[in-house]
């Protein structure tokens, strides 16, 4: 990935299957966009938690590391969908995803030892 990109304000969304305990694999193109609120809670657009829901249970959130060349992902465990066309979701690291326990943005954190999902 280029150094800036989209991706270090608004973090992907995706659908996804369990491989492994702990383990997904992404199974989608993106499907809309969340931005990290902090505290493992992430603001995206009500519809896009409707469409994904709609096709999938397991939903994805996909967290990049300024200087990594792939995405970490988190686990969507629950979605508050609002008036307005806004949803509020948390999300769970996945055995290759440790971000969301630090109170940092996700963009400012180092790569780390992540496996590509």
């Amino acid at each position: 990935m280029p150094e800036h990109s989209f991706y270090h304000l608004a973090n992907p969304l995706f659908t996804g299957e369990k491989v492994a305990p702990n383990v997904y694999k992404i199974r989608s193109e993106v499907l809309g966009t969340a931005i990290f609120l902090g505290g493992g809670f992430f603001l995206t657009a009500g519809h896009v938690i409707d469409d994904m829901r709609a096709n999938s249970d397991t939903l994805l959130v996909g967290i990049y590391a300024k200087g990594a060349t792939h995405f970490w992902s988190a686990r969507i465990v629950e979605t508050e969908v609002l008036p307005r066309d806004l949803a509020v979701f948390t999300a769970e690291p996945t055995a290759d995803c440790s971000q969301l326990k630090s109170k940092r943005v996700p963009g400012k954190q180092s790569a780390g030892s992540a496996t590509r999902r």
